[in-house]
Protein backbone atom coordinates (compact mmCIF):
# COMPACT_ATOMS: atom_id res chain seq x y z
CA UNK A 1 0.00 0.00 0.00
CA UNK A 2 2.71 2.43 0.83
CA UNK A 3 4.44 1.26 -2.41
CA UNK A 4 1.49 2.69 -4.50
CA UNK A 5 0.45 6.01 -2.72
CA UNK A 6 4.24 6.66 -3.92
CA UNK A 7 3.55 5.61 -7.09
CA UNK A 8 0.28 7.54 -7.02
CA UNK A 9 1.78 10.78 -8.48
CA UNK A 10 3.91 9.19 -11.29
CA UNK A 11 0.98 7.63 -12.32
CA UNK A 12 -1.29 10.66 -12.65
CA UNK A 13 1.55 12.51 -14.16
CA UNK A 14 2.17 9.70 -16.92
CA UNK A 15 -1.70 9.74 -17.18
CA UNK A 16 -1.55 13.44 -18.30
CA UNK A 17 1.41 12.85 -20.74
CA UNK A 18 -0.31 10.49 -22.48
CA UNK A 19 -3.44 12.41 -22.83
CA UNK A 20 -1.77 15.66 -24.01
CA UNK A 21 0.63 13.47 -26.12
CA UNK A 22 -1.19 11.31 -27.81
CA UNK A 23 -5.39 11.58 -27.04
CA UNK A 24 -6.18 15.01 -27.10
CA UNK A 25 -4.14 16.09 -30.28
CA UNK A 26 -6.22 13.22 -32.12
CA UNK A 27 -9.34 14.59 -30.40
CA UNK A 28 -8.89 18.16 -31.57
CA UNK A 29 -7.90 17.25 -34.99
CA UNK A 30 -11.59 15.52 -35.18
CA UNK A 31 -13.32 18.22 -33.41
CA UNK A 32 -11.91 20.51 -36.08
CA UNK A 33 -12.44 18.51 -39.16
CA UNK A 34 -16.08 17.54 -37.83
CA UNK A 35 -16.42 21.22 -37.41
CA UNK A 36 -14.90 22.50 -40.07
CA UNK A 37 -17.25 20.42 -42.14
CA UNK A 38 -20.55 21.54 -39.93
CA UNK A 39 -20.03 25.18 -40.68
CA UNK A 40 -19.74 24.51 -44.53
CA UNK A 41 -22.70 22.32 -44.51
CA UNK A 42 -24.75 24.54 -42.46
CA UNK A 43 -23.00 27.42 -44.68
CA UNK A 44 -24.67 26.06 -47.93
CA UNK A 45 -27.71 25.45 -46.20
CA UNK A 46 -28.65 29.08 -44.55
CA UNK A 47 -27.54 29.95 -48.62
CA UNK A 48 -29.62 27.56 -50.29
CA UNK A 49 -32.56 28.87 -47.80
CA UNK A 50 -31.71 32.42 -48.27
CA UNK A 51 -32.14 32.25 -52.27
CA UNK A 52 -34.86 30.29 -51.37
CA UNK A 53 -36.20 33.52 -49.77
CA UNK A 54 -34.88 35.73 -52.64
CA UNK A 55 -36.71 33.26 -55.14
CA UNK A 56 -40.23 33.59 -53.30
CA UNK A 57 -39.26 37.93 -53.05
CA UNK A 58 -38.59 38.04 -57.33
CA UNK A 59 -41.68 35.73 -57.78
CA UNK A 60 -43.83 38.21 -55.37
CA UNK A 61 -42.54 41.15 -56.88
CA UNK A 62 -43.04 40.15 -60.83
CA UNK A 63 -46.34 38.87 -60.12
CA UNK A 64 -47.57 42.08 -58.71
CA UNK A 65 -46.31 44.05 -61.90
CA UNK A 66 -47.47 41.64 -63.68
CA UNK A 67 -51.13 42.00 -62.29
CA UNK A 68 -51.07 45.53 -62.17
CA UNK A 69 -50.16 46.01 -65.91
CA UNK A 70 -52.56 43.58 -66.78
CA UNK A 71 -55.19 45.67 -64.65
CA UNK A 72 -54.25 48.50 -66.40
CA UNK A 73 -54.60 47.51 -69.74
CA UNK A 74 -57.96 46.53 -68.90
CA UNK A 75 -59.65 49.38 -67.55
CA UNK A 76 -57.70 51.85 -69.71
CA UNK A 77 -59.49 49.97 -73.16
CA UNK A 78 -62.77 50.11 -71.53
CA UNK A 79 -62.06 53.98 -70.45
CA UNK A 80 -61.34 54.54 -73.85
CA UNK A 81 -64.45 52.54 -75.66
CA UNK A 82 -66.93 54.95 -73.27
CA UNK A 83 -65.21 57.81 -73.93
CA UNK A 84 -65.57 57.50 -77.92
CA UNK A 85 -69.46 56.64 -77.31
CA UNK A 86 -71.72 59.74 -78.01
CA UNK A 87 -74.11 58.55 -75.73
CA UNK A 88 -71.98 58.26 -72.90
CA UNK A 89 -70.48 61.74 -73.64
CA UNK A 90 -73.90 63.10 -73.61
CA UNK A 91 -75.12 61.59 -70.32
CA UNK A 92 -71.45 62.97 -68.42
CA UNK A 93 -71.65 66.49 -69.83
CA UNK A 94 -75.58 66.61 -69.06
CA UNK A 95 -74.48 65.97 -65.26
CA UNK A 96 -77.16 63.15 -64.68
CA UNK A 97 -76.23 60.79 -62.19
CA UNK A 98 -79.36 58.52 -62.41
CA UNK A 99 -79.00 58.76 -66.31
CA UNK A 100 -75.36 57.64 -66.17
CA UNK A 101 -76.58 54.90 -64.13
CA UNK A 102 -79.55 53.49 -66.50
CA UNK A 103 -76.41 53.40 -68.99
CA UNK A 104 -73.79 52.14 -67.52
CA UNK A 105 -75.60 49.35 -64.35
CA UNK A 106 -75.19 46.59 -66.85
CA UNK A 107 -72.17 46.93 -67.98
CA UNK A 108 -70.97 47.29 -64.04
CA UNK A 109 -72.89 44.42 -63.31
CA UNK A 110 -70.87 42.08 -66.48
CA UNK A 111 -67.75 43.34 -65.02
CA UNK A 112 -68.06 42.34 -61.54
CA UNK A 113 -69.15 38.80 -62.51
CA UNK A 114 -66.00 38.65 -64.65
CA UNK A 115 -63.65 39.94 -61.80
CA UNK A 116 -65.33 39.83 -58.19
CA UNK A 117 -62.88 41.63 -56.77
CA UNK A 118 -63.92 44.46 -58.91
CA UNK A 119 -65.47 47.08 -56.30
CA UNK A 120 -65.23 50.92 -57.24
CA UNK A 121 -66.64 52.37 -60.56
CA UNK A 122 -66.54 55.37 -60.07
CA UNK A 123 -67.06 59.12 -62.39
CA UNK A 124 -66.38 62.79 -61.66
CA UNK A 125 -66.46 65.41 -64.01
CA UNK A 126 -63.61 67.44 -64.20
CA UNK A 127 -63.87 69.74 -61.10
CA UNK A 128 -63.15 66.50 -59.52
CA UNK A 129 -67.21 65.89 -57.96
CA UNK A 130 -68.62 63.12 -57.99
CA UNK A 131 -70.95 62.25 -60.87
CA UNK A 132 -71.92 59.05 -60.36
CA UNK A 133 -70.44 55.77 -58.48
CA UNK A 134 -71.77 52.37 -59.59
CA UNK A 135 -70.39 50.97 -56.69
CA UNK A 136 -72.95 53.51 -54.50
CA UNK A 137 -75.31 55.10 -56.95
CA UNK A 138 -76.76 56.80 -54.12
CA UNK A 139 -74.00 58.63 -52.86
CA UNK A 140 -73.20 61.57 -55.18
CA UNK A 141 -72.15 65.20 -56.04
CA UNK A 142 -69.27 65.05 -53.45
CA UNK A 143 -66.16 66.69 -54.18
CA UNK A 144 -63.10 64.46 -53.80
CA UNK A 145 -60.65 67.79 -54.31
CA UNK A 146 -58.75 67.15 -51.16
CA UNK A 147 -59.31 63.33 -49.85
CA UNK A 148 -59.01 62.15 -53.52
CA UNK A 149 -55.39 63.06 -54.66
CA UNK A 150 -54.98 60.50 -57.34
CA UNK A 151 -58.48 61.70 -59.20
CA UNK A 152 -57.78 64.83 -59.00
CA UNK A 153 -53.99 64.48 -60.35
CA UNK A 154 -55.87 62.82 -63.16
CA UNK A 155 -57.64 65.41 -63.91
CA UNK A 156 -54.77 67.90 -63.13
CA UNK A 157 -52.48 66.49 -65.79
CA UNK A 158 -54.69 64.58 -68.51
CA UNK A 159 -52.75 61.23 -67.58
CA UNK A 160 -53.53 57.87 -66.69
CA UNK A 161 -52.73 57.58 -62.92
CA UNK A 162 -52.53 54.11 -60.91
CA UNK A 163 -51.68 52.86 -57.30
CA UNK A 164 -53.47 52.34 -54.11
CA UNK A 165 -55.25 55.40 -52.38
CA UNK A 166 -58.26 55.12 -49.67
CA UNK A 167 -61.06 56.53 -50.28
CA UNK A 168 -64.59 56.89 -48.14
CA UNK A 169 -65.22 53.16 -48.24
CA UNK A 170 -61.81 51.65 -48.26
CA UNK A 171 -58.76 51.05 -49.68
CA UNK A 172 -58.13 49.74 -53.10
CA UNK A 173 -56.36 49.99 -56.41
CA UNK A 174 -57.23 52.41 -58.53
CA UNK A 175 -56.99 53.30 -62.08
CA UNK A 176 -57.86 56.67 -62.63
CA UNK A 177 -58.24 57.22 -66.46
CA UNK A 178 -58.87 60.99 -67.52
CA UNK A 179 -61.98 60.98 -70.47
CA UNK A 180 -61.75 63.34 -73.51
CA UNK A 181 -64.35 63.95 -76.05
CA UNK A 182 -63.29 63.81 -79.73
CA UNK A 183 -62.44 67.35 -79.72
CA UNK A 184 -60.10 67.20 -76.87
CA UNK A 185 -62.73 68.56 -74.14
CA UNK A 186 -61.87 67.41 -70.80
CA UNK A 187 -65.20 65.37 -69.81
CA UNK A 188 -63.22 63.94 -65.88
CA UNK A 189 -62.24 60.92 -64.74
CA UNK A 190 -63.53 57.32 -64.87
CA UNK A 191 -61.85 55.57 -62.02
CA UNK A 192 -61.93 51.58 -61.48
CA UNK A 193 -61.34 49.97 -57.74
CA UNK A 194 -59.89 46.45 -57.10
CA UNK A 195 -60.29 44.71 -53.56
CA UNK A 196 -57.16 44.42 -52.13
CA UNK A 197 -57.52 40.42 -52.15
CA UNK A 198 -57.46 40.35 -56.06
CA UNK A 199 -53.82 40.81 -55.51
CA UNK A 200 -53.33 38.31 -52.60
CA UNK A 201 -55.72 35.52 -53.99
CA UNK A 202 -53.69 35.48 -56.91
CA UNK A 203 -50.48 35.05 -55.26
CA UNK A 204 -52.06 32.15 -52.61
CA UNK A 205 -53.32 30.36 -56.41
CA UNK A 206 -50.15 31.02 -58.27
CA UNK A 207 -47.31 30.09 -55.39
CA UNK A 208 -49.50 28.23 -52.66
CA UNK A 209 -48.55 30.79 -50.26
CA UNK A 210 -50.51 32.65 -47.59
CA UNK A 211 -50.39 36.20 -47.33
CA UNK A 212 -51.44 39.60 -45.73
CA UNK A 213 -51.80 43.01 -46.84
CA UNK A 214 -50.98 45.88 -44.50
CA UNK A 215 -52.49 49.50 -44.76
CA UNK A 216 -50.72 52.00 -42.14
CA UNK A 217 -53.52 53.42 -40.40
CA UNK A 218 -52.51 57.25 -41.05
CA UNK A 219 -53.80 56.25 -44.10
CA UNK A 220 -57.77 55.59 -43.60
CA UNK A 221 -58.48 58.84 -41.87
CA UNK A 222 -61.12 59.32 -44.50
CA UNK A 223 -63.15 55.94 -44.24
CA UNK A 224 -67.11 57.02 -43.74
CA UNK A 225 -68.13 53.10 -43.44
CA UNK A 226 -67.09 51.22 -40.52
CA UNK A 227 -64.81 48.43 -41.18
CA UNK A 228 -62.67 46.66 -38.67
CA UNK A 229 -59.35 45.67 -39.30
CA UNK A 230 -57.08 43.74 -37.32
CA UNK A 231 -54.23 46.17 -35.83
CA UNK A 232 -50.37 44.73 -36.16
CA UNK A 233 -48.61 47.65 -35.06
CA UNK A 234 -49.29 51.34 -36.40
CA UNK A 235 -51.23 48.94 -39.19
CA UNK A 236 -54.38 47.58 -40.23
CA UNK A 237 -54.49 44.02 -41.73
CA UNK A 238 -56.92 45.08 -44.57
CA UNK A 239 -56.36 40.35 -45.81
CA UNK A 240 -54.52 38.24 -43.85
CA UNK A 241 -54.35 34.55 -43.98
CA UNK A 242 -54.76 32.41 -40.50
CA UNK A 243 -51.29 31.38 -40.43
CA UNK A 244 -49.85 35.07 -39.61
CA UNK A 245 -51.82 35.18 -36.19
CA UNK A 246 -50.23 31.64 -35.31
CA UNK A 247 -47.01 33.16 -36.04
CA UNK A 248 -47.43 36.34 -34.36
CA UNK A 249 -45.66 38.06 -36.84
CA UNK A 250 -45.05 41.75 -36.93
CA UNK A 251 -45.11 44.38 -39.55
CA UNK A 252 -41.45 45.29 -39.30
CA UNK A 253 -40.44 41.26 -39.62
CA UNK A 254 -37.45 40.92 -41.70
CA UNK A 255 -37.26 38.12 -44.32
CA UNK A 256 -36.10 34.40 -42.47
CA UNK A 257 -37.47 31.55 -41.93
CA UNK A 258 -39.99 30.93 -38.90
CA UNK A 259 -40.55 28.07 -37.39
CA UNK A 260 -43.49 27.37 -35.70
CA UNK A 261 -45.29 24.14 -33.49
CA UNK A 262 -42.61 21.76 -36.05
CA UNK A 263 -43.55 24.07 -39.19
CA UNK A 264 -41.14 26.10 -41.55
CA UNK A 265 -42.36 28.90 -43.46
CA UNK A 266 -40.46 30.71 -45.93
CA UNK A 267 -41.13 35.10 -44.76
CA UNK A 268 -41.03 37.86 -46.72
CA UNK A 269 -42.03 41.23 -46.36
CA UNK A 270 -39.96 43.34 -48.40
CA UNK A 271 -43.10 44.33 -51.04
CA UNK A 272 -44.49 47.62 -50.77
CA UNK A 273 -47.03 48.67 -52.99
CA UNK A 274 -47.04 52.38 -53.77
CA UNK A 275 -49.81 55.07 -54.24
CA UNK A 276 -50.05 57.18 -57.94
CA UNK A 277 -46.99 59.65 -56.62
CA UNK A 278 -44.40 56.00 -56.21
CA UNK A 279 -44.78 56.33 -52.35
CA UNK A 280 -45.66 53.01 -50.72
CA UNK A 281 -48.63 52.80 -49.25
CA UNK A 282 -49.47 49.10 -48.96
CA UNK A 283 -47.52 46.33 -47.51
CA UNK A 284 -47.58 42.74 -48.50
CA UNK A 285 -45.97 39.79 -46.31
CA UNK A 286 -46.06 36.50 -47.57
CA UNK A 287 -45.38 32.72 -45.93
CA UNK A 288 -44.91 29.60 -47.62
CA UNK A 289 -45.19 26.09 -46.25
CA UNK A 290 -41.30 24.63 -46.61
CA UNK A 291 -41.50 21.95 -44.19
CA UNK A 292 -40.93 18.89 -45.82
CA UNK A 293 -37.78 20.52 -48.19
CA UNK A 294 -36.32 21.94 -44.86
CA UNK A 295 -37.25 18.96 -42.73
CA UNK A 296 -36.03 16.23 -45.53
CA UNK A 297 -32.82 18.64 -46.08
CA UNK A 298 -31.71 18.49 -42.28
CA UNK A 299 -32.25 14.94 -41.58
CA UNK A 300 -29.92 14.03 -44.30
CA UNK A 301 -27.86 16.28 -42.86
CA UNK A 302 -28.13 15.29 -38.78
CA UNK A 303 -27.53 11.93 -40.63
CA UNK A 304 -23.91 12.53 -42.29
CA UNK A 305 -23.08 14.76 -39.03
CA UNK A 306 -24.39 11.62 -36.79
CA UNK A 307 -22.45 9.01 -38.91
CA UNK A 308 -19.10 11.39 -38.91
CA UNK A 309 -19.23 12.32 -35.30
CA UNK A 310 -19.62 8.26 -34.51
CA UNK A 311 -16.78 7.64 -36.41
CA UNK A 312 -14.84 10.13 -34.62
CA UNK A 313 -16.33 8.78 -31.15
CA UNK A 314 -15.68 5.24 -31.74
CA UNK A 315 -11.76 6.39 -32.98
CA UNK A 316 -11.44 8.43 -29.07
CA UNK A 317 -13.61 5.66 -26.99
CA UNK A 318 -10.96 2.68 -28.17
CA UNK A 319 -8.09 5.00 -26.89
CA UNK A 320 -10.16 6.41 -24.34
CA UNK A 321 -10.66 3.45 -22.77
CA UNK A 322 -7.19 2.58 -21.81
CA UNK A 323 -6.63 5.66 -19.54
CA UNK A 324 -10.96 5.79 -18.24
CA UNK A 325 -9.72 3.87 -15.35
CA UNK A 326 -6.69 6.34 -13.80
CA UNK A 327 -9.27 9.27 -14.74
CA UNK A 328 -12.44 8.26 -12.70
CA UNK A 329 -11.21 9.87 -9.60
CA UNK A 330 -9.98 12.97 -11.14
CA UNK A 331 -13.60 13.60 -12.71
CA UNK A 332 -15.45 12.70 -9.55
CA UNK A 333 -13.40 15.14 -7.47
CA UNK A 334 -14.36 17.55 -10.86
CA UNK A 335 -17.26 17.24 -10.79
CA UNK A 336 -17.68 17.55 -6.72
CA UNK A 337 -16.03 20.78 -7.37
CA UNK A 338 -18.13 22.08 -10.25
CA UNK A 339 -20.89 21.32 -8.05
CA UNK A 340 -19.90 23.52 -5.41
CA UNK A 341 -19.16 26.46 -7.59
CA UNK A 342 -22.41 25.79 -9.07
CA UNK A 343 -23.93 26.65 -5.48
CA UNK A 344 -21.94 29.25 -4.69
CA UNK A 345 -22.83 30.88 -7.84
CA UNK A 346 -26.47 30.04 -7.53
CA UNK A 347 -26.19 31.45 -3.70
CA UNK A 348 -24.80 34.64 -4.16
CA UNK A 349 -27.20 34.94 -7.15
CA UNK A 350 -30.19 34.67 -5.11
CA UNK A 351 -29.10 36.94 -2.52
CA UNK A 352 -28.36 39.73 -5.23
CA UNK A 353 -32.24 39.21 -6.67
CA UNK A 354 -35.45 40.28 -5.59
CA UNK A 355 -37.53 37.44 -5.16
CA UNK A 356 -40.48 38.64 -6.99
CA UNK A 357 -39.07 40.45 -10.63
CA UNK A 358 -35.68 38.70 -10.95
CA UNK A 359 -34.21 42.05 -10.75
CA UNK A 360 -31.30 42.90 -8.77
CA UNK A 361 -31.84 44.16 -5.19
CA UNK A 362 -30.58 47.06 -2.67
CA UNK A 363 -27.26 44.49 -2.16
CA UNK A 364 -25.92 44.63 -5.20
CA UNK A 365 -27.14 48.34 -5.59
CA UNK A 366 -24.57 49.32 -3.21
CA UNK A 367 -21.99 46.82 -4.44
CA UNK A 368 -22.29 48.28 -7.84
CA UNK A 369 -22.23 52.08 -7.19
CA UNK A 370 -19.45 51.67 -4.67
CA UNK A 371 -17.38 49.91 -7.52
CA UNK A 372 -18.30 52.88 -9.89
CA UNK A 373 -17.41 55.67 -7.29
CA UNK A 374 -14.33 53.49 -6.47
CA UNK A 375 -12.47 53.42 -9.96
CA UNK A 376 -13.98 56.83 -11.05
CA UNK A 377 -12.04 60.01 -12.97
CA UNK A 378 -12.05 62.88 -14.47
CA UNK A 379 -13.67 60.93 -17.36
CA UNK A 380 -15.51 58.15 -16.11
CA UNK A 381 -19.39 58.94 -16.84
CA UNK A 382 -22.09 56.86 -15.74
CA UNK A 383 -25.70 57.58 -14.90
CA UNK A 384 -28.42 56.30 -12.32
CA UNK A 385 -32.13 56.82 -12.79
CA UNK A 386 -35.15 56.31 -10.24
CA UNK A 387 -38.40 55.84 -11.47
CA UNK A 388 -41.09 54.33 -9.83
CA UNK A 389 -45.46 53.84 -11.33
CA UNK A 390 -47.54 56.66 -11.04
CA UNK A 391 -50.73 55.98 -8.28
CA UNK A 392 -49.08 52.78 -8.26
CA UNK A 393 -51.60 52.15 -4.71
CA UNK A 394 -54.48 53.08 -6.36
CA UNK A 395 -54.16 50.14 -8.77
CA UNK A 396 -53.59 47.76 -6.29
CA UNK A 397 -56.62 49.44 -4.28
CA UNK A 398 -58.47 48.95 -8.12
CA UNK A 399 -57.14 45.88 -9.51
CA UNK A 400 -55.98 43.68 -6.21
CA UNK A 401 -51.94 42.86 -5.44
CA UNK A 402 -52.21 40.08 -7.90
CA UNK A 403 -52.44 42.15 -10.86
CA UNK A 404 -49.83 44.87 -8.95
CA UNK A 405 -47.40 42.06 -8.83
CA UNK A 406 -47.98 40.96 -12.79
CA UNK A 407 -47.08 44.98 -13.38
CA UNK A 408 -44.02 44.79 -11.69
CA UNK A 409 -42.83 41.49 -13.41
CA UNK A 410 -43.77 42.58 -16.56
CA UNK A 411 -42.25 46.64 -16.29
CA UNK A 412 -38.90 44.45 -14.95
CA UNK A 413 -39.18 42.23 -18.17
CA UNK A 414 -39.93 45.60 -20.33
CA UNK A 415 -37.00 47.12 -18.83
CA UNK A 416 -34.56 44.99 -19.81
CA UNK A 417 -35.68 44.11 -22.90
CA UNK A 418 -34.85 48.05 -23.72
CA UNK A 419 -31.69 48.45 -21.99
CA UNK A 420 -27.93 46.79 -22.59
CA UNK A 421 -27.34 43.24 -21.15
CA UNK A 422 -24.55 45.27 -18.94
CA UNK A 423 -27.06 47.68 -17.45
CA UNK A 424 -28.46 47.11 -14.11
CA UNK A 425 -31.86 47.05 -12.57
CA UNK A 426 -32.59 47.18 -9.36
CA UNK A 427 -35.85 46.84 -7.95
CA UNK A 428 -35.79 49.44 -4.65
CA UNK A 429 -39.03 48.70 -3.05
CA UNK A 430 -42.31 48.63 -3.92
CA UNK A 431 -43.11 50.34 -7.39
CA UNK A 432 -39.52 52.32 -6.96
CA UNK A 433 -36.53 50.82 -9.42
CA UNK A 434 -33.11 52.02 -10.03
CA UNK A 435 -31.24 51.89 -13.55
CA UNK A 436 -27.41 51.55 -13.10
CA UNK A 437 -26.01 53.04 -16.61
CA UNK A 438 -22.13 52.71 -17.29
CA UNK A 439 -20.56 54.99 -20.02
CA UNK A 440 -23.11 56.89 -20.75
CA UNK A 441 -23.35 60.98 -21.00
CA UNK A 442 -26.88 62.63 -19.07
CA UNK A 443 -28.15 63.12 -22.30
CA UNK A 444 -27.89 59.59 -23.56
CA UNK A 445 -28.97 58.66 -19.57
CA UNK A 446 -31.89 61.37 -20.50
CA UNK A 447 -33.05 59.62 -23.86
CA UNK A 448 -33.07 55.73 -22.35
CA UNK A 449 -35.64 57.19 -19.67
CA UNK A 450 -37.74 59.34 -21.91
CA UNK A 451 -37.93 56.20 -24.38
CA UNK A 452 -38.95 53.95 -21.42
CA UNK A 453 -41.58 56.52 -20.34
CA UNK A 454 -42.89 56.83 -23.93
CA UNK A 455 -42.96 53.25 -24.27
CA UNK A 456 -44.85 51.87 -20.66
CA UNK A 457 -47.21 54.50 -21.63
CA UNK A 458 -48.12 53.55 -25.02
CA UNK A 459 -48.89 49.85 -24.44
CA UNK A 460 -51.60 47.88 -21.80
CA UNK A 461 -50.21 46.30 -18.60
CA UNK A 462 -52.56 43.19 -17.14
CA UNK A 463 -55.50 44.11 -15.93
CA UNK A 464 -56.25 46.65 -18.56
CA UNK A 465 -54.25 48.97 -16.82
CA UNK A 466 -52.44 51.85 -18.00
CA UNK A 467 -50.25 53.33 -16.50
CA UNK A 468 -46.82 55.98 -16.59
CA UNK A 469 -43.60 56.47 -14.95
CA UNK A 470 -41.85 59.08 -13.59
CA UNK A 471 -38.33 59.47 -13.96
CA UNK A 472 -34.93 61.23 -12.21
CA UNK A 473 -31.77 60.69 -14.16
CA UNK A 474 -28.15 61.93 -12.45
CA UNK A 475 -24.90 61.27 -13.18
CA UNK A 476 -22.29 59.92 -10.85
CA UNK A 477 -19.75 62.74 -9.42
CA UNK A 478 -16.21 61.98 -8.39
CA UNK A 479 -16.92 63.27 -4.93
CA UNK A 480 -19.96 61.39 -4.54
CA UNK A 481 -21.07 58.91 -2.15
CA UNK A 482 -24.17 56.28 -1.67
CA UNK A 483 -26.02 58.83 0.77
CA UNK A 484 -25.17 62.15 -1.65
CA UNK A 485 -26.09 60.36 -5.03
CA UNK A 486 -29.27 58.61 -3.93
CA UNK A 487 -30.02 62.02 -1.97
CA UNK A 488 -29.70 63.64 -5.47
CA UNK A 489 -31.59 61.38 -7.85
CA UNK A 490 -34.64 61.66 -4.96
CA UNK A 491 -34.82 64.85 -4.91
CA UNK A 492 -35.03 64.55 -8.77
CA UNK A 493 -37.41 62.26 -8.68
CA UNK A 494 -40.04 64.34 -6.10
CA UNK A 495 -39.67 66.75 -8.60
CA UNK A 496 -40.96 65.00 -11.71
CA UNK A 497 -43.87 63.98 -9.13
CA UNK A 498 -44.30 67.37 -8.45
CA UNK A 499 -44.28 68.25 -11.95
CA UNK A 500 -47.22 66.26 -12.68
CA UNK A 501 -46.31 62.76 -13.06
CA UNK A 502 -45.39 60.80 -16.50
CA UNK A 503 -42.25 62.99 -16.86
CA UNK A 504 -37.93 62.74 -16.79
CA UNK A 505 -36.57 65.15 -14.70
CA UNK A 506 -32.45 65.03 -14.91
CA UNK A 507 -29.91 66.80 -13.67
Amino acid sequence: MAYYKAMTPSLSKNLKQVYRRFFWPIALIGALALVLHLTQTLRLTQEMFRLELDTLSQQVHHRFADAQKTLQGRYVQIARIYQNQPAFVKRMQAGDPQSLYKYLKADYQDFREQMPQLYVMHLVDSHNVTQLRLHKPESWGDDLTEIRPMMAAANRTGDVQKGFEAGKNGITYRVSVPLKTSSGQALGVLEFGIEPDYFTADLSEQYDVATRLLVPEAKLTHLTREVRFDSVGRYRAMTADPEFDLLQVGHEAQARLLHHHGQTYAFVSDLTLPDYRGQGVVKVQVLKDITERYDRHYHQLFVQVGLNVLALILMLTLLHILLRRFQLASIRSERQLRHLRSQNRAFQESNERDELTGCFNRRFFNKCLRRLLARGGPDASHALLFFDIDHFKRINDQKGHLVGDDILIELAQFVNRHVRDHDALIRWGGEEFALVLEEVDLTEATDVAEKLRQGVKARTWPGEVEMTLSFGVTLLKPDDDLETLQARVDRLLYTAKDSGRDTVCSG
